[in-house]
């Protein structure tokens, strides 16, 4: 994996990239970002093309015969038996991301490295992805196909987290599970519909705490920004819990004496 910032920032391949997550951003929903999407695929296939019949056009005012390009086929082949495989596989392989529309331009996705990424750009030989740190890495296509991808946004906008907490022993399980769910929804992008709404579950019991889960459909926005999510509704508990008198476990040990030596006979 190479990190780079090589792009300018205002250049029209990131102007087209920012469009994209703009327009998926205001409604992933609509059949716009369906034919963005698809103009964007047709683009990078254009371009691919140009690329090619333009070294065609190079070769031919440099007086390179037409009909001799049996030779040059060959010679090609020869390349790629010595050292462009590399090449032609990471090129095959964005082919068959955009064909495939696995990733698209906007998508939120985690690799294998627990790093979460945008995608900016699908291009010939690397996909241009960017962290929530600004940081610009630049992922060859063929790691993207060969291996595990998690697409949080491949099919919709919106996706479930699912927050783990824990209170002492005797606190009182429905007002836990109460607070828990008027904290959630005082978080902005938790989604109200009653299909989506917030859910507790109670899920173990821990040495010195009662185990719960805090499980809650969020925005695209907040998506993208899973650790700022995540610190958004612990902030929210850790107020609930303190408005309500519920007591954050702590690791406690009871220690029995079952006879006292005298050290003094």
């Amino acid at each position: 994996m190479i990190r780079a910032n090589l792009l300018p920032q205002d250049g029209p391949m990131q102007q087209g990239g920012a469009e994209l997550i703009d327009q998926w951003k205001q409604d992933p929903t609509a059949s716009i970002w369906i034919d963005i999407q698809q103009i964007y695929t047709f683009t990078r296939f254009i371009h691919y093309l140009m690329i090619f019949f333009g070294i065609l056009i190079a070769l031919s005012f440099i007086g390179i015969d037409m009909s001799k390009l049996a030779i040059v086929a060959g010679a090609l082949g020869i390349g790629v038996g010595l050292g462009l495989q590399e090449l032609v596989k990471n090129f095959v392989s964005g082919i068959v991301i955009l064909l495939e529309k696995s990733l698209k331009v906007g998508d939120f996705i985690e690799l294998e490295s627990n790093v979460f990424d945008i995608v900016k750009e699908i291009n010939f030989r690397a996909t241009l992805i960017s962290t929530n740190n600004n940081i610009d890495i630049l992922v060859p296509n063929a790691e993207l196909v060969t291996n595990r991808v998690i697409n949080w946004t491949l099919k919709e906008s919106r996706a479930r987290f699912r927050i783990p907490f824990s209170v002492a022993y005797a606190s009182d399980k429905e007002l836990v599970r109460q607070s828990v769910l008027d904290a959630a929804m005082s978080v902005s992008h938790t989604f109200r519909d009653e299909k989506f709404k917030p859910s507790v579950w109670f899920t173990g019991f821990g040495d010195s705490s009662l185990e719960f889960m805090l499980g809650v459909w969020v925005d695209y926005d907040a998506v993208i920004k899973p650790t700022a999510l995540r610190s958004e509704y612990l902030w929210a508990i850790d107020d609930a819990f303190r408005e309500n008198g519920i007591e954050i476990p702590f690791p406690q040990r009871d220690l029995y004496i079952k006879k006292l030596v005298n050290f003094d006979d």
